[in-house]
């Protein structure tokens, strides 16, 4: 959400009140810069996975924490590993790589992405058998 400006900076704020767990905040161009908060599913566990077939996606945590699950690139997800994200370190999915995400409640994972990546060119697919749940949702 754009909050002022200032002789010619767009200054743009995360609404935690929108009730959306992905909002795009600026677009420009190509590329489109988002906040991601959680996913409404309590923390877990993950039943499908997504990849981008023409785009990588990054992903940035800001506070909180977040595990991303991947799955590798091959025609089906595969020996998904979780990775648990570190602040300000910044984790590319790379084109056509399975993934999905579990963010703890209260936390925020700001996303980089080509401003048309979206269903249309990305694939779903649903888990034979759940994975993972974040430690923060048992706890």
């Amino acid at each position: 959400m754009k909050r002022s400006e200032t002789n010619g900076i767009d200054i743009y704020e995360y609404d935690k009140n929108a009730g959306k767990n992905f909002q795009p905040l600026i677009q420009f161009g190509d590329w489109r810069v988002a906040a991601a908060s959680e996913n409404g599913s309590g923390g877990g566990p993950i039943t499908a996975m997504s990849r981008h077939m023409e785009t990588d996606e990054v992903f940035v945590l800001l506070k909180g924490s977040c595990t991303i699950f991947a799955g590798g690139n091959g025609d089906h997800s595969a020996d998904i590993t979780p990775v648990e994200m570190e602040p300000l370190r910044l984790y590319n999915i790379r084109r056509g790589t399975w993934h999905a995400r579990i963010i703890a409640p209260g936390s925020l994972v700001l996303v980089v992405e080509n401003r048309v990546t979206g269903d249309f060119n990305s694939e779903t697919e649903v888990l034979e058998r759940p994975v993972g749940i974040h430690l923060s949702a048992i706890v």
